[in-house]
Protein backbone atom coordinates (compact mmCIF):
# COMPACT_ATOMS: atom_id res chain seq x y z
CA UNK A 1 0.00 0.00 0.00
CA UNK A 2 1.54 3.33 -0.93
CA UNK A 3 0.87 5.88 2.19
CA UNK A 4 1.57 9.79 1.55
CA UNK A 5 0.74 13.05 2.18
CA UNK A 6 0.55 16.50 0.85
CA UNK A 7 2.25 19.72 2.62
CA UNK A 8 1.99 23.03 1.14
CA UNK A 9 4.22 25.86 3.22
CA UNK A 10 4.17 29.59 2.25
CA UNK A 11 7.16 31.44 3.63
CA UNK A 12 8.23 34.99 4.00
CA UNK A 13 10.60 35.98 1.17
CA UNK A 14 10.24 39.71 1.51
CA UNK A 15 13.05 41.46 0.52
CA UNK A 16 14.68 42.09 3.67
CA UNK A 17 13.63 39.09 5.18
CA UNK A 18 15.71 36.36 2.62
CA UNK A 19 17.72 38.15 0.25
CA UNK A 20 18.00 36.46 -3.65
CA UNK A 21 21.06 33.89 -2.56
CA UNK A 22 18.77 32.42 0.29
CA UNK A 23 15.70 32.25 -2.16
CA UNK A 24 17.57 30.42 -4.62
CA UNK A 25 19.00 28.13 -1.00
CA UNK A 26 15.49 27.59 -0.52
CA UNK A 27 14.28 26.39 -3.76
CA UNK A 28 17.57 24.19 -4.34
CA UNK A 29 17.13 22.68 -0.62
CA UNK A 30 13.45 22.04 -1.45
CA UNK A 31 14.48 20.95 -4.71
CA UNK A 32 16.73 18.19 -3.13
CA UNK A 33 13.95 16.96 -0.97
CA UNK A 34 12.11 16.33 -3.95
CA UNK A 35 9.48 18.75 -3.64
CA UNK A 36 9.11 22.31 -5.65
CA UNK A 37 8.57 25.73 -5.31
CA UNK A 38 4.85 26.64 -6.93
CA UNK A 39 4.58 30.13 -6.46
CA UNK A 40 6.99 32.77 -5.72
CA UNK A 41 6.79 36.64 -5.42
CA UNK A 42 8.70 39.22 -3.28
CA UNK A 43 6.36 38.80 -0.50
CA UNK A 44 6.25 34.89 -0.11
CA UNK A 45 7.43 31.66 -1.88
CA UNK A 46 4.94 28.46 -1.76
CA UNK A 47 6.52 25.21 -1.32
CA UNK A 48 4.26 21.66 -2.00
CA UNK A 49 5.42 18.61 -1.34
CA UNK A 50 4.46 15.04 -1.60
CA UNK A 51 5.63 11.74 0.47
CA UNK A 52 6.03 9.90 3.79
CA UNK A 53 5.51 11.86 7.19
CA UNK A 54 9.01 11.24 7.77
CA UNK A 55 10.34 13.31 4.65
CA UNK A 56 7.52 16.13 5.35
CA UNK A 57 9.05 16.52 8.93
CA UNK A 58 12.25 16.80 7.60
CA UNK A 59 11.53 19.64 5.40
CA UNK A 60 9.61 21.38 7.96
CA UNK A 61 11.96 21.23 9.76
CA UNK A 62 15.12 22.84 7.41
CA UNK A 63 11.99 25.61 5.92
CA UNK A 64 11.17 26.46 9.70
CA UNK A 65 14.40 28.73 9.65
CA UNK A 66 13.58 30.62 6.59
CA UNK A 67 9.95 31.66 8.33
CA UNK A 68 6.62 29.42 7.90
CA UNK A 69 3.93 31.94 7.60
CA UNK A 70 1.19 29.45 6.44
CA UNK A 71 1.39 25.13 6.40
CA UNK A 72 -1.38 23.20 5.19
CA UNK A 73 -1.03 19.32 5.21
CA UNK A 74 -3.35 16.74 3.78
CA UNK A 75 -3.07 14.03 6.63
CA UNK A 76 -2.31 10.38 5.24
CA UNK A 77 -3.84 9.00 1.77
CA UNK A 78 -3.27 5.71 0.75
CA UNK A 79 -3.70 3.56 -2.15
CA UNK A 80 -2.93 0.00 -3.13
CA UNK A 81 -0.30 -0.73 -5.55
CA UNK A 82 0.15 -3.37 -7.97
CA UNK A 83 -1.20 -6.82 -7.42
CA UNK A 84 -3.61 -6.01 -4.86
CA UNK A 85 -5.23 -3.27 -6.86
CA UNK A 86 -5.39 -5.86 -10.06
CA UNK A 87 -7.49 -8.73 -7.87
CA UNK A 88 -9.66 -6.21 -6.40
CA UNK A 89 -13.34 -5.90 -7.57
CA UNK A 90 -14.63 -3.13 -9.03
CA UNK A 91 -17.30 -0.97 -7.70
CA UNK A 92 -21.20 -1.67 -9.60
Amino acid sequence: MDQRELATVALNSAPAKNSAPVKIAIIDTVALLRAKAVDASLESLTIEATGRREKLDVLLQVLEHFGIVELVQSGQVALNRGVAVLGAKRPG
